[in-house]
């Protein structure tokens, strides 16, 4: 038997990156790199053009805008989307950029945001009816409504309808707090089958930007160093 050591990937900006060491990305890459697992993106889209996430080929796209399937429906317009895939499951090992934190994991790019990165509640609908229906394992929702009153006073009952379907469906639905430094987690992050995510610094602190509140369930690195 041959055997290799499990240590930092060839990736140029992986030393720079601080959040996956915050995270023990490393520790984790030693049981598994997301292989199985297939992660819906409801965002902008995703980008096809750049080498460090030509490792992927996706599962499902979608445009909940225009109702369309298919990879050219999915196509990034705005950069976000294709900012949250890379953090997902950037190309990792492969020389090129930086790493991703699942790098085995599948993306289901589902477009639910337009170039101006704003959507509704339909597109939102349709997009987590889509992940649910062609099988996703979790759906991600790096965008929200600021709140000023804590959930339910402030929800969109339309999308925490399908969180609880997604839950009964045995997918798990991440979204991000917010980015208005508000006391109240955004919706629907803060809806009960959800789990809210916050930003913290290179010092472990809050970011200032996070929205924070009795819904918040969870901390991670957020792009700020300071």
């Amino acid at each position: 038997y041959r055997y290799e050591a499990h240590g930092s990937p060839d990736d140029p900006l992986f030393d720079a990156q601080w959040n996956l060491a915050r995270i023990n990305t490393t520790a984790a890459w030693d049981r598994g790199y997301g292989t199985g697992v297939t992660v819906a993106v409801l965002d902008s889209g995703v980008g096809i053009s750049g080498e460090d996430l030509a490792c992927h080929e996706y599962a499902d796209p979608y445009n909940a805008i225009t109702d369309e399937a298919g990879l050219a429906a999915a196509i990034d317009d705005n950069g976000h989307g294709t900012h949250v895939t890379g953090t997902v499951a950037q190309c990792t090992n492969n020389g090129i950029g930086a790493a991703g934190v699942a790098p085995g994991a599948t993306i289901m790019p589902v477009k639910v945001m337009d170039e101006d990165a704003e959507a509704t509640t339909e597109t939102i609908r349709l997009g987590m009816i889509w992940a649910i229906d062609h099988d996703a394992d979790v759906i991600n929702l790096s965008l929200g409504m600021d709140c000023l009153d804590p959930w339910p006073t402030c929800s969109d009952p339309v999308i925490d309808f399908l969180a609880d379907r997604a839950l009964e469906a045995g997918i798990v639905v991440v979204a991000s707090t917010g980015n208005d430094g508000s006391p109240y987690v955004s919706s629907p992050a803060n809806h009960p089958s959800i789990i809210a995510v916050g930003g913290t610094t290179i010092s472990d602190s809050r970011a200032e930007y996070s929205a924070y509140g009795a819904a918040l369930d969870v901390m991670a690195p957020g792009g700020s160093r300071f």
